[in-house]
């Protein structure tokens, strides 16, 4: 910031999901070196997100019982129960069909899963089934062309962008209860879910023996009252849902230029998913 700053330009500290955190961080350690913080989709300090998974089914869920069914065109093509055609369709694909795409089951409830975290496609999610449920050499083709279009990669530098290592290492010492966390609800959701990302599975694999940290002392403090702050949450966010690991921001925030705003049927991270 020191760099770059201008004169009469005012600088704003932007993070969205676990870059929340780090923006919030940031305004405890340096609470006057920005005019401001702008954390999109929330992780409290102290979050604790072994739960992580488990608000997708839920979402998802809604997306058909009530977002489609109160929309007159979507359900003009699902039907008067959009949710009964979605697991009729789920069922048929866990037996094979539509197949030729190459797409096992386990993986359609990944990218099912997916396309709840943004807002443009949680739209789309309901004409995908139904292409699924149709399967024609036409709707194979969309979907094959879609696909292309948001998992195809190309114009990367092929550097990773994320260390599997660093993220276990990190969730298991900030963001993990202390022990061992009961993995049997998260089993039964692998097992049953419909909507089921799979996010967690290698951090509880590791739990058990992995040498965590302890984190710092000021690990679960927040941003001072002075230091201005627009915090955004959607309502609909399976990753960070609010009520789970957003909240405590919005009870926590006492300033006068500190706001907490929960955005209808918004998704994960409201300004780089609205439409």
């Amino acid at each position: 910031i020191e760099l770059t700053r201008r004169e009469g330009v005012p600088v704003f500290v932007y993070g969205g999901s676990y870059g929340t955190y780090w923006a919030n961080r940031f305004g405890v350690l340096h609470p006057d070196a920005a005019a401001g913080l702008i954390l999109d989709a929330p992780v409290v300090p102290g979050a604790d997100l072994h739960r992580y998974d488990l608000a997708f089914e839920t979402v998802g869920r809604h997306v058909f019982e009530e977002m489609c069914a109160a929309a007159p065109r979507c359900r003009e093509h699902l039907g008067d129960d959009p949710g009964a055609f979605l697991q009729r369709v789920a069922d048929a694909l866990e037996a094979g069909h539509c197949g030729s795409l190459g797409v096992d089951f386990d993986t359609w409830r990944i990218v099912f899963s997916i396309f709840l975290m943004d807002y443009n496609l949680r739209n789309w999610l309901p004409a995908l089934i139904y292409r699924l449920d149709r399967c024609s050499t036409a709707d194979q083709a969309a979907i094959a062309r879609l696909f292309g279009q948001l998992f195809g990669g190309g114009g990367g530098t092929g550097v990773p962008r994320m260390s599997r290592v660093l993220q276990t290492h990190i969730c298991l010492s900030e963001f993990w209860p202390e022990g061992l966390a009961d993995e049997s609800e998260i089993e039964r959701a692998r097992a049953e879910n419909l909507f089921f990302q799979d996010g967690i599975g290698h951090v509880y694999a590791a739990q058990a023996s992995w040498p965590r940290y302890e984190p710092g002392p000021i690990a679960d403090e927040y941003a001072p009252p002075t230091v201005p702050m627009l915090v955004m949450a959607g309502e609909l966010d399976p990753a960070a849902p609010p009520a789970d690991v957003g909240y405590g921001y919005r009870d926590n925030l006492t300033g006068p230029a500190q706001h907490f705003v929960e955005i209808p049927y918004g998704a994960h991270t409201v300004l780089t998913g609205a439409g």
